[in-house]
């Protein structure tokens, strides 16, 4: 099984893209119309003469490829290809929304995130601070007890003499 993967050289907007073209190596191997046939549980390619290049054989004439065809027969493959092509385009149209979609939403998070991440810093950089008022604060409280405590022991201790 064949996996091809793309990706995109924009730093941006990392995308990964997955193919499975396994599916078209009758087409890369230059046989326009495999025949399979099933002996013993197996596929095997019926002996065929393709031409050499698929893509080359092709003619802009629709009546020299498909051989004789009526024109009801005509205008039934020029409906089926102009219903592909329209919902080609359609799904085409729809991916580019999707990622446009997906790339403006991308960015609003991204401004999002900076903006949490300032807030964090800054909330980081108060408790801190907070902190650090705290350590003075308890060293206040206990040079005041320690004062106290000895303030209390001298006088006690004069009243001994």
């Amino acid at each position: 099984m064949a996996i091809s993967t793309l990706t995109s050289n924009n730093d941006t907007l990392p995308f990964s893209y997955r193919c499975d073209i396994s599916c078209l190596s009758p087409l890369l191997s230059g046989t326009t119309s495999p025949s399979y046939t099933i002996s013993s549980g197996t596929k095997s390619e019926a002996s065929s003469s393709p031409p050499s290049d698929y893509f080359s054989s092709r003619s802009d004439k629709p009546s020299s490829h498909y051989g004789t065809l009526n024109t009801s027969e005509m205008m039934l493959l020029q409906e089926r290809r102009l219903r592909n092509k329209t919902a080609s385009a359609k799904y085409r149209a729809k991916k580019n929304r999707q990622y446009d979609e997906m790339r403006t939403m991308l960015c609003k998070m991204t401004k999002e995130n900076e903006i949490l991440l300032r807030q964090l810093n800054n909330l980081h950089k108060e408790n801190q601070e907070l902190k650090k008022m705290l350590d003075t604060l308890r060293g206040k409280v206990i040079a005041q007890k320690m004062i106290k405590q000895y303030l209390c022991n001298g006088l006690s201790d004069a009243d001994n003499l």
